[in-house]
């Protein structure tokens, strides 16, 4: 199996898992694909069938981005419905869900607990304190850590669960994530790459 070490980028590459929404053809590399919630006015039910097909395929490794964002158009109890229905596809074919939150930290907590779900949550680009981390961790839900991360949640997370992205940001690549989360760590870059490799074995 390709190792995975860029959990959610926006940009083709290797060792990486690509970003897509339902009405994008079906990447020739491993890719996530959701309706955002920036998205979900244009959510028809053709668009949500693609979206099932898509998830369906062999690359698709994760179901989203999805979650909770209040300045998306929809509102809040749609992105509420909108999310239940992406982690129901999720349960069913055996994906993590790529979580995208802003401000929404009770809403997402309370969807893990109403929801019970089997399959990892990560919070993708989070850029919350230490407190907060263990906030999701207490919970189950996992977490990415991209660009603009904070680095003293850098340094307390547990490397068992240390995950790394470059999101949209096409200035950085995969290496020089890595490389930043070493340097808080004390760790080298080589052992902060192998360890982010273990995405697919969630």
């Amino acid at each position: 199996m390709t190792e995975i070490i860029d959990i959610h980028t926006h940009r083709p590459g290797p060792q990486s898992i690509l970003n897509v929404e339902p009405g994008d053809p079906v990447p020739a590399q491993p890719f996530s694909v959701g309706i955002h919630p920036w998205h979900l006015h244009d959510a028809t039910p053709q668009l949500w069938e693609r979206l099932e097909f898509m998830a369906s395929q062999p690359g698709c490794m994760a179901i989203g981005e999805t979650g909770f964002d209040p300045n998306a158009g929809a509102s809040l109890s749609e992105q509420a419905e909108a999310f239940e229905r992406h982690v129901a596809l999720s349960e069913r074919l055996g994906k993590p869900v790529i979580v995208h939150c802003v401000k929404s930290l009770d809403a997402l907590i309370g969807a893990r607990r109403r929801l019970q779900p089997a399959q990892p949550w990560i919070w993708h680009g989070f850029r919350g304190s230490p407190e907060m981390a263990d906030q999701l961790r207490r919970h189950g839900i996992l977490y990415s850590l991209g660009p603009r991360f904070n680095p003293a949640t850098a340094a307390s997370t547990p490397l068992a669960e240390l995950l790394l992205e470059t999101d949209d940001d096409p200035s950085v690549t995969i290496a020089d994530v890595a490389d930043r989360v070493a340097q808080v760590r004390g760790m080298s870059t080589r052992e902060v790459l192998d360890n982010a490799k273990t995405f697919v074995n969630l």
